[in-house]
């Protein structure tokens, strides 16, 4: 079997792939060195938001941010707020991905949307509650029961139950 090489992720330097390595080693090493630079400034009382984070360790918000969103401890240990998807001014509310004047945006063309379809289905003549129009089904099996009588209809076994 031939080795798998891939490209780094950061500078895109080709390298053997060992199978969960997402950077050549020198990234990797200082991958290493930039969250042990976060976990000390964490330590140190520092961790409160990203931006303090990236003013102590001297490295790039952007960066800081990567490096949280990457490491699950870190990820636990930082609060990051998320930004809403829509606006991208005001922070997501929890659960959401949005802020409260987006989800009552949304929420409020989901309505309009739900008014215009049902108006449209009255409009079409759609009744929900009409009553079943008989197509002969039920004039079927009347005159099938008319024709088998209720005594020929016995499970029973004739020797069996007389003896």
């Amino acid at each position: 079997m031939a080795p798998d090489f891939v490209r780094c992720g950061k500078c895109g330097k080709a390298f053997l792939w060992s199978g969960a390595d997402k950077y050549c080693a020198d990234c990797a090493a200082k991958q290493e060195e930039y969250i042990e630079l976060i976990s000390e400034a964490i330590d140190e009382g520092y961790g409160e938001t990203i931006e303090a984070i990236a003013h102590y360790t001297g490295l790039p918000v952007q960066q800081v941010n990567d490096l949280v969103e990457e490491s699950e401890v870190l990820r636990k240990a930082v609060h990051v707020p998320k930004q809403c998807v829509k606006c991208k001014a005001q922070p997501a509310q929890r659960g959401s991905q949005f802020c409260f004047a987006c989800r009552l945006d949304l929420y409020t063309s989901f309505a309009s949307a739900v008014a215009e379809l049902s108006e449209k289905m009255t409009l079409g003549g759609y009744e929900p509650h009409r009553a079943y129009r008989s197509s002969g089904l039920l004039a079927e099996l009347e005159r099938k029961r008319g024709r088998a009588s209720m005594g020929r209809l016995n499970p029973t076994p004739r020797g069996r139950m007389e003896r």
